[in-house]
């Protein structure tokens, strides 16, 4: 890792030399340019904190540096480049990006380049000018689609009629719909009028919740869940190979009207309620889920939890499966 303090941080990105930051090993360090950023860790780069983020939508000249980006702040963008805020440039072909920041000692640029995959750039925006929160900024430079374009390709989803909504954006609105904390398909309708989250994605619209159920019955039930399985796996696998501890719990959620596999079961705090069990399998202290099972209530006994515990450690390679695994039994009087 690279440890810079003050302002040699931006010294170093001002005069281009060529910055490396390590992968593995070594302590996370903190780089300081006027502004809160950290090193994240995961990805590999620098990032900024609580500081607004202006795209410049329209692709620009990759030749110009700190002097012709500014005038394209101060002309195109009608902004000062000395306000506090970075200012992000991507060229034609979307694997490069320019950040120009004031750092209140001199202007500083910041370069990053894909050696695979591209930035999924946002189109089709009225607007020359985007400005993008620190979860949307975060999602840009991780770029996000490296991860969801496989994700919608390999969905068992099929569609037949020419008029049916895209499977990007049907994926891609149930997507957001889960970070934005929703718990019902009708909450869905809040995400109308977000024209930022939905074009990170490249999707042409949000899809009705309406459409969103119909979509989900589409899907096998046992090809969909083999398809969340693979890309869920490969988001945590490589966390795995550190040593870890797997803890597995089962928690009974009490149900309200008729559900499928509803069944009387134990409840300490409402018996004779109808409830599903909640077979959990997660990585102890970080609280990262593998996997959940979702279970009729009269089967919370740990046996029930063995043949899903089970099935994990077999998909997982030696090199990932935990150190100890951990569970919780219920005892009955």
């Amino acid at each position: 890792h690279i440890a810079c303090e003050g302002t040699t941080a931006c010294g170093l990105i001002y005069a281009r030399r060529h910055l490396t930051l390590s992968r593995d090993g070594g302590s996370l360090l903190s780089v300081r340019c006027g502004y809160d950023c950290y090193r994240s860790e995961a990805a590999g780069m620098i990032q900024w904190l609580s500081v607004p983020v202006y795209l410049h939508i329209t692709p620009g000249d990759f030749r110009k540096s700190i002097n012709g980006l500014s005038a394209i702040v101060d002309e195109a963008m009608g902004l000062s480049p000395f306000d506090a805020g970075v200012f992000v440039f991507c060229n034609r072909k979307r694997d490069k990006l320019k950040v120009l920041y004031w750092d209140k000692t001199g202007f500083a640029l910041w370069y990053k380049r894909l050696e695979k995959d591209t930035f999924k750039w946002p189109r089709k925006v009225d607007d020359k000018i985007l400005t993008l929160s620190d979860e949307q900024w975060d999602w840009l430079l991780r770029s996000l689609n490296s991860r969801f374009e496989p994700w919608v390709d390999d969905c068992p989803l099929t569609y037949t009629s020419p008029n049916a909504p895209k499977k990007k954006d049907v994926l891609g609105s149930l997507f957001l719909s889960i970070l934005s904390g929703h718990n019902r398909y009708a909450h869905m309708t809040a995400l109308l009028s977000d024209g930022v989250n939905s074009k990170l994605l490249v999707m042409s619209k949000v899809v009705s919740d309406d459409s969103a159920r119909r979509a989900l019955k589409k899907i096998n039930e046992e090809e969909g869940v083999s398809w969340l399985q693979q890309h869920l796996h490969g988001c945590y696998e490589p966390l795995l190979k550190f040593p870890w501890i797997l803890d597995c719990d089962v928690t009974v959620k009490p149900l309200y009207g008729k559900q499928e596999g509803a069944e009387i079961g134990y409840n300490q705090h409402k018996p004779g309620r109808p409830s599903h069990t909640l077979h959990t399998y997660m990585v102890a202290n970080l609280r990262l889920v593998l996997d959940v099972e979702v279970q009729p209530g009269n089967q919370s006994n740990s046996k029930h939890s063995l043949p899903g515990l089970l099935d994990i450690l077999n998909r997982l390679p030696e090199s990932c499966r935990p150190k100890f695994v951990r569970g919780y039994t219920i005892k009955r009087n």
